[in-house]
């Protein structure tokens, strides 16, 4: 089991969530995010909601009818975070000195913020480029019993 500290869930695992093209992935990350939601310990932020909808219109692997109650539920059981100016600035500074994706930087200034220090991703690469996050790939990561 994950330790009871808040963890933020990153869109890769929402959409494989969803999307069955990978058996394996679809099937751990409805395992560990079943966890999560038990435990009350998820956090989203905005941009994560705004990517995976971005994603399950270009590729179709949900309903685009169910999109907004998909979102809503995600929003039910995953507290959501916000960014405003302060961590789009934030960001700017955290791309150019890590070298990482802006959106990833603005993930890490949201988690910055909101006092999160783990997320649960496929993209570790980036992520370990910040000394006080722990990513969390739940297709490598063997859990303790």
């Amino acid at each position: 089991m994950l330790e009871e500290r808040k963890i933020l869930v990153d869109t890769n695992i929402l959409i494989y969530f969803f999307d069955k093209k990978d058996e394996y992935k679809n099937e751990q990350s409805k395992k560990i995010l079943k966890t999560i939601f038990e435990a009350g310990i998820g956090v989203i932020s905005i941009q994560n909601l705004a990517e995976f909808s971005s994603n399950a219109y270009r590729k179709k692997f949900i309903d685009s009818s169910k999109l907004n109650t998909i979102i809503l539920d995600f929003m039910d059981v995953l507290k959501v975070v916000r960014y405003d100016e302060d961590e789009i600035l934030r960001a700017n500074t955290i791309s150019q000195q890590y070298g990482i994706h802006f959106f990833d930087a603005l993930i890490v200034a949201m988690m910055q913020k909101e006092k999160i220090t783990r997320i649960l991703t496929e993209n570790e690469a980036d992520f370990k480029k910040i000394d006080w996050i722990e990513p969390v790939n739940p297709f490598t990561h063997k859990e303790k019993d």
